[in-house]
């Protein structure tokens, strides 16, 4: 069964589990693939792949697995100059660090009621592995 999931599903998630599995079904192979980016499990013989988001992608059928809690976090020594945060909408003044295969952002916006104009982060982290 080869499955492919972000490393930190990996890590969190399904590597603790993985011993009870092949405890229970021997017989099964698992090969394990890390990766942020949309896979084609046909061409690259995936047979599952496990994704953050909110489903929706055409041709594909998503489930719901788990809940995940999304907050900002943010440098002390780049708000001080400045001054404090008092609402969600300050946060959309400084630069958004996201993965460019995720939606975190927008659906952090969402979920307190902001849109930001420019588009969502300015600075996006391309993950390697």
């Amino acid at each position: 069964m080869a499955i492919s999931c972000t490393s930190g599903f990996a890590i969190q998630w399904l590597l603790p589990r993985l011993a009870d599995f092949e405890r229970r079904y021997p017989q099964i192979e698992i090969q394990i693939g890390t990766t942020n980016r949309r896979v084609d499990l046909l061409s690259e013989g995936i047979d599952f792949a496990v994704r953050h988001g909110v489903g929706g992608w055409p041709e594909l059928q998503a489930y719901r697995l788990l809940d995940d809690d999304l907050m900002p976090v943010c440098s002390p020594q780049l708000i001080a100059p400045r001054r404090t945060l008092t609402d969600a909408s300050d946060l959309l003044q400084y630069p958004l660090l996201h993965d460019e295969h995720r939606e975190d952002w927008a659906l952090w916006c969402e979920a307190v009621g902001r849109r930001t104009s420019r588009g969502v982060g300015r600075c996006s982290l391309i993950p390697t592995a």
